[in-house]
């Protein structure tokens, strides 16, 4: 019985370390915009898989808090992509309001894609 917990004590400290983050994903944004409160949102036409997300609205959605630093350069580039038709590279890393979002850390990342849709 000591050993079972022993195992499961150091499972669990090897595991709480880490840092889980979606896949990358190529795909292109459907649309995108803010709330009232300033958040963004950022919709794409693919899944993604987030582990730890309950999923408020869709697995196909992003938001992002207002107060991010990289907000506006992020919308910036989803209306890029849906302007000239682009593809974008996404992998998020954490969640916000129940949806994936994308960090402060090199975990997460959003960015235009050469490939044309």
């Amino acid at each position: 019985m000591k050993n079972r917990f022993l195992i499961a004590l150091t499972v669990l400290f090897i595991y709480s370390g880490q840092s889980f983050a979606s896949s990358n994903i190529i795909t292109d944004v459907k649309y995108a915009g803010t709330y009232g409160n300033g958040d963004i949102f950022i919709v794409l036409k693919a899944p993604i898989d987030e582990p730890g997300c309950a999923f408020t609205y869709s697995n196909y959605r992003i938001d992002i808090v207002a107060t991010h630093t990289e907000a506006k350069n992020w919308l910036n580039i989803a209306m890029t992509s849906i302007t000239n038709k682009n593809k974008v590279i996404v992998r998020t890393s954490g969640c916000y309001n129940g949806q994936p979002t994308l960090d402060n850390t090199k975990n997460s990342f959003f960015a235009l894609d050469q490939i044309k849709l």
